[in-house]
């Protein structure tokens, strides 16, 4: 079946083969009309993604071709903070993600069942990936495995959807997921296009070092314990230590000498809630009587001063008319 709409030819067809009989769909379109309208934006995109494989040492040998045809079957995605990137039934697990911008997190829920010894201790169980029937009391939590930045790359390795075996971690996304920290922009190739192509069995190199480095569940769950019991003792320490000292005074601002107080100013809003008169304050009579006495001295002071001076202005003028000098 073919038709032409708007100048552009569709035709779909049964194409038999060892896969069984599959309906293929091909947009066919002249040359002419694909260079007016697509070959722009795809050359575009296509330049996009040659750049940023250039940031990657990984395609650095690779000929003129191989560059071109990948460039075909990549294609750069971009994600918000929060989302999953892979995992949890998002992204495509069939592909290779390399970072090009942003910081994401390999997240791991372990799925722990506690049981108390008959000393009072708590011990916690792991359950194994996959398990769908959980006891009860079952708890659930979520520990940082790895973070991925600029220039790394993640899932290389198959995929798998049973349980793994012990220490194997690595490219497995069993009870895992790839979290954007921040905004993210990736470069998705095809595994099967890096297996293909893959010199020196470079791949699959890349996931044993993934695997040497992301730890595994026993490993996770130590980590968790020690963890939980730090947090523990270190509350308890600040506990103990709050107990153990005095209670606070109720010391406000009127327990500050008059003298400091007249040379230091002292901020009304650091003042008690006797000082900023929403309760009445039982010492307000002993502060008022302590300013004035204040305010007396002073006064006594200057009265004290003016004499002092009107007796040297008196005595110089008698040493003044003693000599026959005569002030205007």
């Amino acid at each position: 079946m073919a038709g032409v709409v708007g100048g552009l030819a569709t035709a779909a067809a049964k194409m038999p083969g060892r896969w069984g009989n599959a309906v293929v769909e091909v947009l066919l379109l002249q040359k002419r009309d694909f260079d007016n309208v697509l070959k722009a934006s795809i050359m575009k995109t296509w330049e996009e993604i040659r750049e940023a494989m250039a940031g990657f040492h990984y395609f650095e040998h690779w000929g003129e071709v191989a560059l071109r045809e990948t460039c075909i079957l990549a294609k750069i995605s971009h994600f918000k903070t929060g989302d999953t990137i892979l995992g949890d039934g998002h992204g495509q697990p069939n592909m290779a993600y390399f970072l090009i911008r942003g910081r994401a997190r390999l997240i791991q829920h372990l799925l722990l069942v506690p049981k108390v010894s008959s000393t009072g201790l708590v011990k916690y169980r792991c359950l194994p990936p996959g398990t769908t029937t959980f006891p009860a009391g079952t708890q659930t939590h979520f520990m940082q495995v790895a973070v991925f930045s600029k220039g790394e790359c993640f899932g290389i390795g198959r995929h798998t959807s049973g349980p793994r075996p012990s220490g194997c971690s690595g490219e497995d996304m069993q009870d895992r997921r790839v979290v954007a920290a921040t905004p993210v922009s990736a470069l998705l190739v095809p595994r099967y296009v890096l297996q293909q192509r893959g010199h020196g069995n470079l791949w699959a190199r890349i996931r044993r070092f993934l695997n040497s480095r992301f730890p595994s569940q026993d490993a996770l769950l130590k980590h968790f314990l020690n963890g939980r019991d730090w947090a523990k003792y270190r509350r308890d320490l600040v506990m103990h230590l709050l107990q153990g000292r005095p209670p606070l005074a109720d010391t406000t601002v009127h327990d500050v000498p008059l003298s400091l107080r007249t040379r230091d100013w002292i901020p009304l809003e650091k003042h008690s809630c006797y000082e900023l008169g929403r309760l009445p304050d039982p010492r307000a009579s002993r502060w008022r009587a302590a300013r004035e006495e204040r305010a007396a001295v002073e006064r006594r002071v200057a009265a004290a001063k003016r004499e002092q001076r009107a007796e040297l202005a008196f005595k110089a003028r008698e040493r003044a008319a003693q000599r026959g000098v005569k002030f205007a």
